[in-house]
Parts: structure tokens; sequence; C-alpha cells
């Protein structure tokens, strides 16, 4: 889909001026504001942008100041995913290899 805004000149040159690439500009601004309304996910916002990777997308909608959704419990649930499967792989290594973690819920403050 193509979208034309119409901008009348002498505002698009003052706004050039700060954004030299206005169309990319305009299209970024409109997928942060999707993402932070919840309408895109960061996996869309990636293919509306064009991004490389996971992380390219994760830099940008920090950079671009969006709330990124990775919660304290995200990070307990990841913690928790990760301890399983190091356990898991811990015993099918026959005991020879075992990793440990400390507990990562952050300290009260």
């Amino acid at each position: 889909m193509v979208v034309q805004l119409q901008v009348p000149d002498d505002i698009a040159e003052k706004l050039e001026e700060k954004w030299t690439d206005l169309s990319r500009s305009v299209l970024e601004t409109l997928a942060v504001d999707a993402y932070c309304e919840g309408v895109l996910t960061a996996n869309e916002v990636q293919r509306l942008l064009g991004l490389s990777s996971r992380w390219k997308t994760e830099e940008f909608l920090k950079r671009s100041g969006a709330n990124l959704g990775y919660t304290e419990d995200d990070l307990l649930k990841d913690v928790e995913t990760l301890r399983r499967v190091l356990s898991e792989r811990g015993s099918s290594l026959n005991g020879t290899h075992r990793t440990s973690m400390r507990d990562a819920r952050p300290a009260a403050g």
C-alpha cells in the first residue's frame, strides 16, 4: 500500500531541514505510535521498517522511547525457562556439566 501526504511546500521545507528523509521519519513515527498503542507487534515494526533483526528493532524502539513491554514477570518466566533448559542439558550430559544460577529476582529497593 502506498500512502501519500499532501504538505504545503513551505512546511515541507521546514520539516526537511530537521528530517532529511521526511518519508522515512513519518513511517518510523507511525511504527512507534502503532507499537505503543498495541496495534503493531515488534515483529510487524521490524517488517514495516525493513530492519534486519529483532535486536535492531528493539534498539530502534528503545531509542524512540517506546516501552518494550518487558516486565519483571517476563524476566522471571525467562529465568525459569533458562533454568529448565540448563537442567535438561545437564542431565542429558550425564552429569558431566552442571550450571547453576543465582536467584534472578531483583533486590528490593
